[in-house]
């Protein structure tokens, strides 16, 4: 375990679906977990944390975030924009644990 988080071991074939917050996003063929790879030097101790454990789930706390992100601009200087991160954030760890411990999902919300 390295900085709080669990790594999991992948085994591939992995299947590129895109770009996610500055990062590929692959799906293991083995396992079906969606993965960020790191792309930034400093950024190893992130490599083998899930950012879902499956493609539906992670396609549900994507939907939220982006809801939570919307709804958060649409509030701005309000007292419930403060607290919008931290409910979002609490609603994925009931959706995917583990997958929510990934700390691309809260990049956005803490540094904008």
């Amino acid at each position: 375990m390295s900085g709080g988080f669990v790594s999991i071991e992948e085994t591939g074939p992995f299947f590129q679906i895109g770009f996610w917050m500055g990062g590929e996003l692959v799906i293991d063929g083995s396992t079906g977990h969606v993965l960020r790879v790191p792309s930034e030097p400093g950024e190893e101790h992130l490599a083998g944390l899930p950012a879902a454990h499956s493609l539906e789930k992670f396609l549900t706390m994507v939907a939220l975030w982006v809801t939570g992100h919307l709804t958060k601009g649409l509030v701005e200087g309000d007292d419930e924009a403060n607290l919008l991160p931290d409910h979002v954030l609490a609603a994925h760890k009931l959706i995917d644990r583990a997958g929510a411990e990934a700390p691309a999902w809260a990049y956005a919300f803490h540094n904008q």
